[in-house]
């Protein structure tokens, strides 16, 4: 006989396969509908654990998009240094898993313009970046590699930078003009008081 799954286990097996739409599929195609037929389960069960749609959509939209950032920053700040924690972010975040996750982070943005619950998970999502890319950067001057008299400044500047590249990676435009990487590197470096070729983004596994 099959172990009953505990309401904390169900709730959050319903997350998860949420979050795995939302990501494979885009925001749009997430409904109790398809949670049920990707969990084999019953409609009618997702909606007992969630009787409102769009608070399944944005927890699950912020479980998938901090988990990701998390897992980024995580990689970052193992590095041993800041100059390679950098650019570990920037080839993670931005470039090795920008195709994966441009169009979640486009399907966001234009729902967080008529949904305040989404608006909300996004703001908080793109805060916590910077809250996070801010430490690093400072991190990297406190080590004596990096020169910013304003971090936060610097790291609202290059997260601004990479939300323009997921979008033109996400919709397919704006493409092939320049070498995008090394662009980015050449920007970063001058705000940070890098020699030219300090940041090798790309080049790590």
């Amino acid at each position: 006989m099959t172990k009953r799954k505990s309401p904390a286990t169900r709730r959050l097996e319903i997350l998860h396969a949420a979050g795995d739409i939302a990501l494979t599929e885009g925001l749009e195609a997430v409904s109790n509908r398809r949670i049920a037929e990707h969990l084999s389960c019953a409609a009618g069960l997702i909606h007992h654990y969630f009787p409102v749609a769009m608070d399944l959509l944005a927890e699950a939209l912020q479980q998938v998009l901090m988990a990701d950032q998390n897992s980024c920053f995580g990689e970052s700040e193992a590095e041993p240094d800041a100059l390679t924690g950098l650019s570990t972010l920037l080839t993670r975040w931005g470039f090795h898993k920008s195709g994966q996750y441009a169009p979640l982070w486009l399907d966001a943005w234009s729902l967080a313009r008529r949904q305040p619950q989404i608006r909300d998970v996004v703001d908080d999502v793109m805060k916590q970046g910077h809250l996070k890319l801010t430490a690093l950067l400072q991190r990297g001057v406190d080590e004596g590699c990096f020169v910013a008299d304003d971090a936060p400044s610097v790291a609202w500047y290059l997260l601004t930078t990479l939300d323009g590249i997921t979008v033109h990676t996400s919709i397919g435009v704006n493409q092939g003009l320049i070498d995008v990487q090394r662009t980015v590197a050449m920007f970063t470096e001058d705000e940070l008081g890098l020699a030219p070729g300090s940041l090798r983004i790309g080049r790590h596994t």
